[in-house]
Order: C-alpha cells, then structure tokens, then sequence
C-alpha cells in the first residue's frame, strides 16, 4: 500500500513537472529546423503593461524586442542589422517562454521571413558552447 501511494505521489508531482519543461534539440537539428540563426545582442525592450517590465508582474503581458545582429549563419540578417521580435505571455504559472532576462548576448533561431518574430528560441551565449561548436563548422574560410 505504501509504494502504491508513494507512485501515486511520485505521479502527481511529475506530470505538472514535464508541462513545465523546455525542449531543446540538439544544435544542428535547431539549424536545420530555423530559418534565422544569428548572434545578436537586445538594444532595446518595452513591455506592455509597463509594469511588466519588473519581475515579480504575474499578469499577461506583451514583450517587443530590438536586437542588434552581431554575427549571422542564416537568413538575411548581417552584422550591424537590426530587427525586432514581439511575444506576448499569459497570465500562467508555467510557460515554455521566458521573458528576457537581461541585455546580454544571446543565439537566435528564429521561424519566419518577416518582422516582428514570434516564434524563435533564445540560446544565452554564456551557455552555448555545443551551439557554438555547431556553429564554428558552419563557418567558410
């Protein structure tokens, strides 16, 4: 009777856990899948609500981002461009997007041919060694 209810127990917790989680697949299948693969950089964030912008906000929000490209491997971005990315969040204790979380660095793969992006996975660059190995090979002399 305990380990049916210690499972029990075990289930419940678990099945909330894997709604929560993100999905990253390994870096040359993102680069396959994405139609924009670039290095860049945030030069500027709004939120609507304004009062999104401070972290402890639980509400649904809006998120519109200017990014620099500092470096590009797909798509028709260059060095120097400048796009924009616009998501807008839920009111949801758990999401797959995060919103961004400062002004570093970061690689982006991106869906779509046309601003503002919507669908696109954020890669900090201070955790992207395996992207950026990938990436390296991609590379032409």
């Amino acid at each position: 009777m305990k380990r049916i209810l210690a499972f029990l127990l075990l289930l419940a917790v678990a099945i909330p856990a894997s709604a929560c989680s993100v999905i990253m697949f390994p870096p040359d299948y993102e680069f396959a899948q994405r139609d924009i693969v670039v290095m860049a950089r945030p030069v500027g964030v709004s939120f609507r609500p304004k009062q999104a912008a401070h972290l402890r906000y639980t509400g649904g929000f809006r998120e519109t981002v200017m990014w620099e490209v500092l470096l590009a491997w797909k798509g028709k971005w260059r060095s120097g461009d400048r796009f924009t990315t616009r998501r807008t969040f839920k009111a949801s204790p758990c999401s797959y997007e995060i919103r961004l979380a400062d002004r570093g660095t970061y690689l982006f793969y991106g869906y779509g041919k046309s601003e503002p992006y919507r669908s696109f996975i954020l890669v900090p660059a201070t955790q992207s060694s395996s992207y950026m190995e990938d990436l390296a090979k991609r590379i032409k002399p």
